[in-house]
């Protein structure tokens, strides 16, 4: 009414045309998610390791990360694992999601997913050879983020209404297995 309207985003997978920058970002950000749709965009040339899908926006998220952050897109990880996505690759610095701590800028899809309680991301990504001993600038691993957010009595917004949330104590137990069994410390 006021102003101007967003374009409707056409997925040019569907019409065969060429690959548009930015397009497997779209994809990627979609609520819901949709992991067909991505897989397209994916098959279509879109680079499942490239924060430059972002094209034009200031904080840029490799689509892994950016996938690993939000509740529901297991599937969508798991279609840009299939692609080959970097699992330990990090947000450039000063990223969309700033939490806590310095470390902001150098975390991983894991440390997100571990940041968020997003127990079938974690699992999805220790399954696809995340590294579970990776840390940021200030010391922190995906563990140590699941850590803290137990101590901060985590919640999440399960099936869309804030409660406490028992994937906060999944997360922790299956990253303190991961990290025992690559040679950290663990719990």
């Amino acid at each position: 009414m006021f102003g101007t309207t967003k374009p409707k985003f056409v997925d040019p997978t569907f019409a065969g045309g060429p690959y548009v920058p930015g397009t497997l970002a779209k994809c990627v950000e979609r609520f819901p998610p949709d992991a067909a749709m991505v897989r397209r965009a994916l098959s279509a040339g879109g680079d499942p390791n490239s924060a430059a899908e972002l094209s034009g926006e200031t904080n840029r998220l490799p689509p892994l990360v950016s996938a690993s952050i939000s509740d529901g897109y297991g599937e969508v990880v798991r279609a840009l694992l299939e692609a080959g996505a970097d699992t330990d690759a990090r947000n450039a610095a000063g990223g969309a999601q700033s939490g806590e701590g310095s470390g902001v800028g150098d975390r991983t899809a894991l440390m997100y997913a571990a940041i968020y309680g997003r127990c079938d991301v974690v699992q999805i990504l220790l399954d696809g050879d995340a590294n579970p001993l990776a840390t940021t600038n200030d010391g922190y691993t995906a563990l140590g983020y699941a850590k803290r957010n137990v101590i901060k009595d985590f919640t999440c917004g399960c099936d869309g209404i804030t409660k406490m949330c028992s994937c906060a104590g999944t997360v922790v137990a299956r990253l303190a297995a991961a990290e025992a069994a690559a040679g950290g410390g663990g719990l």
